[in-house]
C-alpha cells in the first residue's frame, strides 16, 4: 500500500541520504587534517632534536619547559644532571660554581645570563664555556617566557682571528713596500751625488763651492731618510 505525504513535504530519506554524506565528508576531513598536524609536529619534533644548536624554553619564572639534546652540552649541563629539573638561575649559578664568570672578561656575562626580562624583543651575547665560546640568542615569547638558542661559535671565531691576523701581516707588508720605496729614494740620491762628487774631485774640477752644494744635498736627503 502506497505512502501517502503532503504535497511539498520534505523527502526524509533524501534528507537522511544527505546528512550521513555531509557527516562521512567531515570525518573524512577531519581524519586528513589530522594526519597533515602529525606528518607537521614529526617533521618539527625532528627537527628540534636534530639541530646543531643547543635550543631551550623557559618559562617566564626561568623554569626550562622543553630543550633539545644538545642544549645540555652546550649549556654545560653535567651529563647526570636531569634537565626537567632546570631553572635559568640554578643553571648560572652552576657556572659560578665552575668558574665560568671568575675573569673580568667573563664577570659582566653572569647578570646577562640571570635575566628573564630585559629591552627589546630579543637579546644576545657570546660568552667562553671552558675551552669554548657560545654564543647565546634568547627571544622572548608572547605568554613571557623565552627561547634560548646557544650556538658553538668557536671555530668561526677563530678563522676570524686568523683572517683579521692575515689581514694585519699584509697591511704591514704593505708598509714595508711603501716605506722601503721611500727610504731607497733619497739613498739613490746621495749615492748618485757622491758619485760624481768623486768623480769630479778625480778630474781636479770639484771647486769649494761645487763640493758644498754636493755636501749640502747629500745633507738634505739624508734628513728626508730619516
Amino acid at each position: 500500500r502506497a505512502t501517502l505525504q503532503p504535497r511539498g513535504a520534505p523527502d526524509l530519506r533524501a534528507v537522511s541520504e544527505a546528512v550521513n554524506a555531509m557527516s562521512l565528508r567531515l570525518a573524512a576531513l577531519h581524519a586528513e587534517q589530522q594526519a597533515i598536524i602529525e606528518e607537521r609536529t614529526s617533521t618539527l619534533r625532528s627537527t628540534f632534536e636534530n639541530m646543531t644548536e643547543g635550543v631551550a624554553i623557559f618559562d617566564a619564572s626561568g623554569r626550562l619547559l622543553a630543550s633539545n639534546p644538545n642544549f645540555a652540552g652546550l649549556a654545560g649541563l653535567p651529563p647526570q644532571m636531569d634537565a626537567s629539573d632546570v631553572t635559568l638561575a640554578g643553571l648560572v649559578d652552576l657556572h659560578v660554581a665552575m668558574g665560568a664568570y671568575a675573569s673580568a672578561e667573563t664577570a659582566p656575562f653572569e647578570p646577562l645570563c640571570r635575566a628573564t626580562e630585559w629591552e627589546g624583543p630579543s637579546l644576545a651575547f657570546e660568552m667562553a664555556m671552558g675551552d669554548r665560546i657560545v654564543a647565546v640568542r634568547r627571544t622572548r615569547l608572547p605568554d613571557g617566557g623565552f627561547i634560548a638558542i646557544h650556538e658553538d661559535v668557536t671555530r668561526q671565531r677563530a678563522d676570524q682571528r686568523r683572517l683579521l691576523h692575515g689581514a694585519k701581516l699584509a697591511t704591514l707588508g704593505e708598509l714595508a713596500t711603501v716605506t722601503a720605496h721611500e727610504l731607497n729614494q733619497p739613498l739613490n740620491v746621495i749615492r748618485l751625488t757622491a758619485d760624481t762628487a768623486r768623480a769630479r774631485a778625480a778630474e781636479g774640477k770639484a771647486d769649494a763651492a761645487y763640493l758644498d752644494a754636493r755636501l749640502a744635498r747629500i745633507s738634505e736627503q739624508t734628513a728626508r731618510a730619516a
